[in-house]
């Protein structure tokens, strides 16, 4: 049927329907009925017909021709189906570029619906949460996350952050929240906070060790001033002697206070360690110096591959890294043992330096912690023997601003071997030297 100006195809209509009323009057009232019948399916058809032509002509590129040159009520439906379908494109392109970037928020998103069976889940949290963003879609959120405390916050409504433990690899630590859209779904935000809580455990372990390690010096200044001042009839030389006591505690508060700082400066240092010289057997002639004078009876130190070989760095970071290392040997490794510390050059360009003993050495177990502040794997014998427990922590971030790394290898009854590596960036070739 075409459809042009000046043709009206309800006329014919009306003529079928006088001709029908004829009929009626003329040939009978059930010819008549008839005949009206017909006709009115014939209108029903055509304005059937006319909206269907309209639906397909208004989605072809050449309606708007059409529409204007047609009927005034057939071009308002036009201009009412192309603006809904404007309007209907405009919200797809909304909501898809609303997905984007929820696809890039570093929280997990759910939408569930009122049964908590899932809508839709963002990037995050398929990844997070191991969720097939295809075929886990109407599914009920506690059949993907198992979790019973999950399923207990969704029948409390969520009145509060749940964090929960996933039963997967590394264990990690999720906080969930929800928020209830009236009776339609749930909005579910998922957040790792495993990092967090571990920063958490190590500061509130920190508190509690430096707080155990300054009770023991302050408790025993404590009892020998409180001594001094009941005790009024004292010799000299029980005066000396306690005096002596009292400054051994005061070194090792101010060993431990000096160490804070120097950590706290590493910590805090943000960019990398300057690239000044750093000549190696000066700085290990010093250290060597110190550590001899650290224990009464020193066993033997022993240096070799040094000579005129540096480093690109800071002189006293790279002093206090050598130089706790060498402490740390002397205080654990019996007088008739003994200490080497040399130079190797790795095969990737890097500058290797160790400092091996033939003490006791360490457990496998113990050696993942050896760099957390306070770690001791013998408190007792390391306290007594004047350590502070932050000398590795501060020679890993010594490293860590050298760009290097501080490795470790140790057997018990055999011995350990501490070592620094400074990547290839670090070294001074011998002809910059010379």
């Amino acid at each position: 049927m075409k459809l042009g100006s000046g043709w009206t195809p309800w006329l014919p209509l009306l003529a079928w329907l006088l001709l029908a009323i004829g009929c009626g009057v003329f040939a009978g009232p059930l010819i008549g009925l008839l005949t009206a019948a017909v006709g009115f399916a014939l209108i029903a058809i055509s304005r059937t017909h006319s909206l269907a032509q309209v639906k397909a002509l208004s989605l072809q590129p050449d309606f708007d021709q059409f529409a204007n040159h047609g009927d005034e009520s057939v071009a308002a439906l036009h201009q009412r189906l192309v603006a809904g379908r404007e309007a209907a494109e405009a919200l797809h392109g909304q909501v898809a570029a609303m997905r984007e970037t929820l696809d890039l928020l570093p929280a997990s998103i759910l939408l569930l619906d009122a049964s908590h069976s899932l809508v839709w889940a963002n990037a995050t949290a398929a990844e997070m949460l191991m969720i097939d963003r295809v075929n886990h879609v109407g599914k009920p959120i506690t059949q993907l996350l198992t979790e019973p405390q999950l399923k207990t916050a969704l029948q409390t409504d969520f009145g509060w952050p749940v964090e929960i433990t996933m039963a997967r690899e590394h264990s990690p630590r999720i906080e969930f929240s929800g928020v209830r859209n009236g009776a339609k779904g749930w909005l579910i935000t998922a957040i790792d906070v495993s990092t967090a809580r571990r920063i958490e455990n190590m500061r509130r372990d920190f508190i509690a060790n430096l707080a155990h390690e300054l009770k023991t010096p302050l408790t025993v200044l404590a009892g020998f001033n409180e001594t001094l001042d009941h005790y009024n009839d004292l010799t000299a030389d029980e005066r000396l002697e306690i005096f002596g006591h009292m400054q051994h505690q005061t070194s090792a508060m101010q060993r431990l206070v000096a160490d804070l700082l120097a950590l706290s400066r590493l910590e805090s240092a943000d960019d990398q360690a300057p690239m000044d010289t750093v000549v190696l057997s000066e700085v290990a002639a010093r250290c060597i110096d110190v550590a001899v004078r650290v224990v009464a009876a020193p066993c033997k130190i022993t240096s070799s591959g040094l000579a005129e070989r540096s480093v690109f760095g800071a002189t006293d970071e790279v002093e206090s890294a050598l130089g706790n290392l060498l402490i740390n040997a002397v205080r654990h490794t019996p007088t008739d043992g003994m200490i080497t510390v040399r130079l190797l050059d790795g095969a990737d360009g890097a500058l290797r330096i160790e400092v091996a003993d033939t003490g006791m050495g360490i457990s496998a177990e113990h050696l993942p912690r050896l760099t957390e502040r306070f770690y001791r794997v013998d408190r007792g014998r390391s306290r007594s023997a004047g350590g502070t427990g932050l000398g590795l922590a501060i020679v890993k971030h010594v490293m860590h601003r050298h760009d290097g790394a501080l490795e470790i290898r140790s057997e018990v009854g055999k011995g350990s071997v501490f070592t620094l590596v400074f990547p290839a960036n670090r070294i001074v070739r011998k002809t910059q030297t010379d």
